[in-house]
């Protein structure tokens, strides 16, 4: 409603008052997402090349990966042990950097925030065996009894059947 009125305003007379309600509402208006959940300070945020995701670095002393539609977080990128000043995605987008007051920078794979059935599809390209069932349960992939045998949960939702 403020919005309205403010561009209604502007239509009837382009002053500073009414381009500064103006200005003071578009935010609200047109704010996409809010990207909640660092506990301190955010110091950095940069998307990533596609812009589906944004990379935020904070002085709680992670970086987090958000999806840019919805600020729903995706991953907490952990391991520094002081505050993250800047993070930025590579340019293939596959990779993010962050750089920190402990001194340190590091580089987190795509994997660490990428959708969880494209991990768990990445992993089972690259374990050559079966999982176990005590692994089976350490990643959350159920058993699921068909009438031709056994599939687990992870392939149903990587082919989507």
């Amino acid at each position: 409603m403020s919005f309205q009125l403010a561009a209604r305003a502007i239509k009837v007379a382009k002053t500073d008052q009414a381009l500064d309600a103006l200005r003071e509402v578009l935010p609200q208006t047109f704010l996409h997402a809010q990207l909640k959940g660092h506990t301190s300070s955010v110091m950095n945020a940069a998307f990533s090349p596609d812009g589906k995701w944004v990379v935020t670095a904070s002085k709680d002393n992670t970086a987090r990966v958000w999806e840019a539609a919805t600020g729903r977080s995706l991953a907490t990128l952990q391991g520094h042990t002081d505050s993250v000043n800047s993070a930025a995605f590579s340019p293939d987008g596959k990779w993010v950097i962050t750089a920190s007051d402990d001194k340190a920078a590091r580089v987190y794979p795509y994997e660490m925030f990428a959708p969880a059935e494209e991990v768990i599809e990445r992993a089972q390209l690259r374990v050559l065996r079966a999982l176990t069932p005590l692994e089976q349960a350490r990643f959350g992939i159920e058993e699921q009894s068909t009438g031709t045998g056994r599939q687990n949960r992870a392939k149903a939702l990587r082919t989507g059947k």
